[in-house]
């Protein structure tokens, strides 16, 4: 199973085992009803962690695990990822893809010249930026159709189009 990193886990709330959990994505409904997680750093072969709750606001969010009722359990997590089974996210229509199935693509153009890795996916206004970088080479593609021609997670390629002062 593929677990992804999706935020991390801040300082206490109050005396309970509760903890703040800052989302590292802006669309908190996928966290609706998550019901197993891990902690970054911990054992893989241990079982994941049940979530005994999830409340808040997307900029505000509380996460209780289950077995852990008190600050004196839930400090050590501070500062440590989680993560979530990718099976957990809701598939996509055709066409769009979660940010975990683009980061470490293979960029190359429709000629066949390769780019380097997608490293970086930047939020903008209007659309998002994937960051493409080949050691201190780098190259910035903007996210709409007349760039990018296509992403295939299962091949691990994103080819894009050069259109006049992208390069």
């Amino acid at each position: 199973m593929q677990w992804v990193p999706v935020g991390t886990l801040g300082k206490t709330h109050g005396l309970k085992g509760e903890l703040k959990f800052i989302p590292e994505i802006t669309d908190t409904e996928l966290f609706d009803g998550l019901r197993t997680a891990r902690i970054g750093g911990e054992d893989e072969s241990a079982p994941p962690r049940e979530i005994a709750s999830l409340r808040g606001t997307a900029s505000r969010l509380i996460i209780r695990f289950e077995g852990i009722d008190r600050i004196e359990d839930a400090q050590p997590l501070t500062g440590k990822s989680l993560l979530v089974p990718q099976d957990e996210f809701p598939p996509l229509p055709e066409g769009e893809h979660y940010w975990f199935e683009i980061l470490g693509l293979e960029a190359y153009d429709d000629t066949g010249k390769f780019y380097g890795t997608v490293d970086e996916i930047i939020e903008t206004g209007s659309n998002d930026v994937y960051v493409v970088r080949d050691g201190s080479d780098e190259v910035l593609l903007p996210a709409i159709d007349d760039v990018i021609q296509s992403i295939d997670p299962e091949q691990n390629r994103l080819v894009f189009h050069v259109i006049d002062g992208l390069l």
